[in-house]
């Protein structure tokens, strides 16, 4: 269906010199006088987990919807291509010379609370069909040698603050998702712009004009994780944290000393709004946790030299809320003795030391976890706040970095085998994420 904007003039022409009647114009032919839309904040929601904080990064479970979502739908208007506006601001006084029209304020009963300024002189005009609003496109990780397919595509009132009935979808599957720009958008980029990123113009459906001239960038792009009955695998890379106890001990010369790594969610921000670069629904949670050796850092340069990943046995994980080393040290947080899971004991003969959340060993030296704690946590966050994650290395707990040699606690405080971590070796925590 070809879509086109239609320029209603509200007053009589005789008062309106650039007024020439009621006038059709073919946006794809670039005739008119307009910017946009501006999707402000175009996001997937998790639906019934709306307020999950967006990542670039989502897992979720085999039944989760995304919800497609934005909160402005914006089109600035010129009465012709000579007028001067200063949008995105628009002032009463410029009246049908310049307008501003938030086609979300549709949704919007209180007149004061509306953003459209001036607007009524140009409108949508049909019905909201898909050639007006954004589609959603994949790239499944079972098809990435293929093209992209169109899984959803939104009216442009569809994803808007209070629209009741916003476009939704299942993933399926492990794929990146992309949210593409309307096609009429006047961001519009060359048809062999989306040839160079391997997108076939012909796999967008039939709301394209046929042959395509224009084709449309991606809005926002999220990578997803979709966890069914299989557990899958979510890696991230620890920090040394700065801290030891006692202060300034090192494995090296003292099997007492307690030394930690760390890892925690990263963001950044993105006009105004912060993104993780990781996120999970509550719909999941931590299994088996390991901790893995994946390199160490040049001394000299600081260079990162990668290794074949190997496992190191920690003597216990704690995932800490708020952690602030400013304010705290690990061991006088006040969830250290709640939020904490050991390993296993060392004859236990068991590499990782055997660390699961769903069966936690929340003293030294359980033999089983049968009848300990069974935390629901996702890597992220536990009971709406942010988690801290530290793995303990103390030789006398157990702790060892080579499992090549048996490590002997029964030699304490001396025990024999148990290897340190210098200071430069570099290690990720490995969560298996499974279904709740």
């Amino acid at each position: 269906m070809k879509w086109f904007l239609l320029l209603a003039c509200l007053l009589p022409c005789i008062l309106l010199p650039a007024c020439v009647g009621t006038t059709d114009c073919e946006v794809a032919l670039g005739n008119c006088n307009y910017f946009g839309p501006e999707m402000m904040n175009t996001r997937f929601d998790v639906v019934g987990q709306e307020s999950l904080q967006q990542s670039g990064v989502l897992w979720l479970a085999t039944d989760d919807e995304l919800a497609v979502r934005w909160d402005t739908y914006r089109v600035f208007w010129k009465a012709n291509k000579d007028t001067v506006c200063d949008f995105p601001n628009v002032v009463p006084a410029e009246e049908w010379n310049c307008q501003r029209c938030n086609y979300c304020d549709q949704w919007v009963t209180d007149p004061m609370e509306r953003d459209s300024v001036n607007c009524g002189m140009f409108s949508l005009t049909g019905s909201p069909d898909e050639s007006v609003g954004p589609a959603v496109i994949s790239y499944k990780e079972s098809m990435m040698s293929g093209g992209p397919e169109v899984i959803a595509q939104a009216g442009y009132l569809d994803g808007c603050p209070r629209a009741p009935n916003p476009s939704k979808f299942k993933p399926g599957e492990n794929s990146t998702l992309r949210i593409l720009a309307p096609y009429w958008s006047s961001y519009l980029t060359e048809r062999d712009d989306l040839e160079k990123r391997s997108v076939p113009v012909e796999s967008l459906g039939d709301f394209r004009q046929s042959p395509p001239v224009f084709v449309t960038p991606a809005l926002v792009e999220k990578k997803v994780h979709v966890v069914d009955g299989t557990p899958q695998q979510s890696t991230h890379q620890m920090q040394l944290h700065e801290q030891t106890d006692p202060a300034g001990c090192t494995l090296a010369t003292n099997p007492n000393c307690t030394v930690w790594h760390k890892w925690s969610v990263r963001s950044t921000t993105v006009d105004g709004r912060t993104i993780w670069d990781v996120n999970f629904s509550d719909r999941l949670r931590i299994g088996k946790v390991r901790v893995l050796r994946i390199g160490r850092t040049n001394p000299s340069t600081g260079i990162f030299i990668p290794e074949e990943p190997s496992i190191v046995r920690p003597s216990r994980i704690l995932f800490l809320r708020g952690f602030d080393a400013g304010v705290n040290t690990v061991l006088n947080h006040p969830e250290e003795r709640g939020q904490r899971c050991y390993a296993d004991t060392p004859a236990a003969n068991t590499p990782d030391g055997n660390i699961e959340l769903t069966h936690c060993r929340q003293n030294l030296g359980d033999a089983t976890p049968t009848g300990e704690p069974v935390y629901t946590v996702t890597p992220t966050f536990y009971s709406g706040a942010v988690l801290t994650w530290f793995a303990e290395f103390k030789l006398s707990e157990g702790a060892d970095a080579d499992l090549t040699t048996p490590c002997i606690l029964a030699a304490a405080p001396n025990p024999t085998g148990c290897d340190y971590l210098d200071a430069n070796i570099v290690l990720s925590i490995e969560f298996t994420i499974e279904r709740v």
